[in-house]
């Protein structure tokens, strides 16, 4: 019997410290990385939807390829993804992962004009700007950049290279952690507490 009582001590005191070392660890994880660090680049797939896949598909047509430009993932996308990675020398799974973003990516500049700078635009527009999606690189656009590019904390130039495209379609904002719950911890202190008493 004595036994029995420590030995669930002994687990419900491991939950408890389990649970508290997981949510420290992860907090520091999150909180250790650079105020203007970006997310990672997203995995864009069949399937999805939206202005990541805008992106894709502009970048896609500014590389050379013909498809149409929805923002829907589909075969057609998929099949130029597929051909572009097989170009590049890539894993040909047609996804834009870690891999394919940066080959996909064209740095622009004020005066660059196309498919690369609609995506741009697109983006920005996203995070809040108000430009016109003309694929033209104006002045306009160049601020717009800057002013992204100091919201994240990351270098202003005006030029958008790789560090501003990882941020533009990572998650808007960056990575954002909320704090651990309280509830939550006690609710597992609860449960030790009832694994201790032979409750649970």
């Amino acid at each position: 019997m004595f036994q029995e009582k420590t030995l669930r001590s002994g687990i419900a005191g491991g939950l408890v410290l389990l649970v508290a070392l997981g949510l420290f660890l992860g907090v520091r994880t999150f909180s250790s990385l650079p105020a203007g660090a970006a997310s990672a680049r997203p995995t864009v797939q069949s399937g999805n939807t939206g202005e990541n896949v805008y992106s894709v598909q502009l970048l896609l047509e500014a590389h050379g390829y013909s498809l149409s430009i929805d923002g829907d993932f589909g075969p057609q996308t998929v099949s130029a993804v597929k051909s572009f990675q097989s170009a590049h020398s890539l894993g040909v799974d047609g996804i834009v992962g870690s891999q394919t973003w940066p080959a996909l990516i064209i740095t622009t500049q004020q005066g660059s004009t196309g498919s690369t700078v609609e995506a741009l635009q697109r983006q920005l527009n996203a995070h809040g700007h108000s430009l016109t999606v003309d694929g033209d690189f104006g002045p306009a656009t160049a601020t717009a950049v800057k002013s992204f590019q100091s919201s994240k904390g990351i270098g202003v130039d005006g030029i958008a290279g790789p560090q501003t495209w990882q941020s533009l379609v990572g998650t808007s904002g960056g990575v954002t952690v909320p704090p651990p719950s309280g509830s939550a911890l006690a609710k597992v202190v609860a449960y030790a507490k009832a694994i201790e008493n032979g409750d649970a």
